[in-house]
This record gives structure tokens, sequence and C-alpha cells, in this order.
């Protein structure tokens, strides 16, 4: 019983660290080059399929969330400022799909 418990504490203790370690140290001090990715692939509206084996990939979605990449310094700036402020709304839309009674939504039940 004593010997479950300390391992417990061990592994607790050792999943704190290195979520102190990563988010504390690693995330700012070192550069974390497949988030860069990910933002500049997002900042320029671009979209990326990557297969590792046949039947197996990854996808990144590269959505700009000030609505067009096609900008110059001085609007990417500012556009980085409203996101630093957080000024930034991210618009979600709802797309009708198709339903078991056909296309559109289903209706609403009181």
């Amino acid at each position: 019983m004593l010997i479950n418990c300390l391992l417990c504490y061990v592994v607790v203790l050792t999943a704190s660290a290195q979520f102190i370690f990563v988010s504390l140290i690693y995330e700012r001090f070192f550069q974390h080059q497949i988030q860069q990715f990910v933002d500049l692939c997002s900042i320029s509206n671009i979209s990326v399929f990557i297969l590792e084996s046949e039947l197996y990939g990854y996808y990144i979605h590269g959505r700009s969330i000030h609505g067009r990449a096609d900008t110059g310094l001085r609007e990417m700036h500012e556009n980085f400022v409203r996101e630093e402020v957080h000024f930034v709304t991210i618009v979600v839309s709802v797309q009708p799909t198709r339903g078991p009674k056909g296309p559109g939504l289903p209706p609403k039940q009181n």
C-alpha cells in the first residue's frame, strides 16, 4: 500500500514539474518550431496537409482570425496589436447540414 501511494506521489510530482517547466520556461525562452509554423500558416491563410505515411498524416487549417492575409506591414502590425489586447473576435457560424429529414437544420423542440 505504501509503495502504491509513493508511486502515485512520484507520478503526480513528475507531471507537475513537467507542466511547470514547459509552460513557464520552455515556451517562453525557447522557440517552439511547430507552433511558429502553425502561426505562420494562420497568418498567411494557408492550409497544409502533411502525410507521414500512406494512411497517417496531419492537417493544419490556416485560417486567419483577421479575415484576410493580403495586407501590408502596417495593417498586419495593427492586427497584432489588436490581437494582443484581445480586441479580435472570432466569428463562428453554423452551417446547415443534411440530416435524417433532408437538408437544413432540424426543427426546434420546445
